[in-house]
């Protein structure tokens, strides 16, 4: 990365070279029953602007102070999947995780400064990480003529800036859970009543004002009819 700045009278100019392993593992437990994992990781080069080694002024009430010594992020990913489809019986069952774990990642440090003035710097911080999974089921009975089915996911995510030299961490928790009953009592309709909740919580260790919990609350009603048999 080789970046000049004719603003500041700057050049800056760095190199990497990165190793980034790679795995996949899948198991077969039979023609319709599959487990599968893979790991890889990726680096993320800081900008231009995140390094330059002098106070941007283009915005004077918004200066941005580089930092030469910023580290790559490197990003560890975990993947897992579980599969079971019975297409006789049609019953369906899809599950999958995924883990993503940051070394060094580019945070900003926000600064306020007398005038009303607020000053961006930048420092490696690690402790960011997401965690996300989401699973789908369904199951029909009655020769198809019913089918039940529920699916829900969660996503966590862990993450860190700073505030006045200070570590500010943000968390965030999303849940959701829903259920729905189709109901097919012939060919040509098909009525499908369904419920979904969800959550959604927002919490920071500096700014607790900013604390937030939401949930919401559905109810959906599906109807289809084919054309010939219209009234």
């Amino acid at each position: 990365l080789t970046g000049n700045s004719v603003t500041n009278q700057s050049t800056s100019r760095r190199t990497g070279l990165y190793l980034i392993p790679v795995a996949r593992y899948s198991y077969s437990f039979s023609r319709t029953k599959e487990f599968n994992a893979s790991y890889n990781g990726r680096n993320n080069e800081p900008s231009f602007a995140q390094i330059q080694p002098v106070t941007d002024l283009s915005n004077p009430q918004f200066p941005i102070v580089g930092n030469p010594d910023l580290k790559a992020e490197f990003v560890h990913t975990l993947n897992m999947r579980f599969n079971n489809f019975n297409f006789e019986k049609g019953d369906v069952l899809f599950t999958n995780i995924s883990v993503n774990m940051s070394q060094d990642r580019v945070v900003s440090n926000t600064l306020y400064l007398t005038g009303n003035k607020i000053e961006t710097r930048y420092l490696n911080a690690d402790g960011n990480y997401s965690v996300n999974g989401f699973y789908t089921w369904s199951k029909p009975l009655a020769e198809r003529k019913y089918t039940v089915s529920f699916n829900g996911f969660a996503n966590f995510s862990h993450n860190i800036n700073y505030v006045d030299n200070a570590k500010n961490i943000g968390k965030n928790l999303i849940l959701s859970q829903g259920a729905s009953f189709q109901i097919n009592p012939k060919e040509w309709i098909d009525f499908s009543p369904g419920l979904n909740y969800t959550l959604n919580k927002n919490d920071y260790s500096l700014a607790s004002q900013n604390n937030t919990k939401v949930v919401f609350f559905d109810h959906l009603m599906k109807r289809r009819i084919s054309n010939q048999h219209q009234s």
